[in-house]
């Protein structure tokens, strides 16, 4: 087998691997780095094709969740993609017990399901 063949029958395996299981990545924004009791976490996602890096159109919603140092969910948030195709909420910090800040947040992370 030639070296360009190699290559081809290498590029068409990966290709076929990309087709059958896709891969979606998620960006998140928040408005700023740091939030104390009782603020709004603004937040953007951007959902795109792992393999593309365009926009994804298998997931209907993305999940946000906040996490304590425990490693225990204390708020999910299913956000639906609006006309403009963009995945945005809020979520206030420190209103109510499930959503203390005390033990504070540990993490702020976004998936999808399928």
């Amino acid at each position: 087998m030639s070296g360009q063949s190699i290559l081809d029958s290498t590029s068409a395996l990966f290709r076929r691997q990309l087709m059958s299981f896709l891969q979606e990545k998620i960006y998140i924004h928040t408005d700023k780095p740091y939030y104390i009791s009782r603020e709004k976490i603004w937040f953007r996602a951007h959902l795109l094709d792992a393999a593309l890096h365009g926009p994804a159109l298998m997931s209907r919603y993305v999940y946000v969740e906040l996490i304590n140092p425990l490693n225990i969910v204390i708020r999910r948030i299913k956000i639906r993609q609006d006309e403009e195709g963009v995945y945005s909420g809020n979520v206030l910090l420190g209103v109510s017990p499930t959503i203390s800040t005390k033990p504070p947040l540990r993490d702020f992370r976004a998936h999808i399901k399928y």
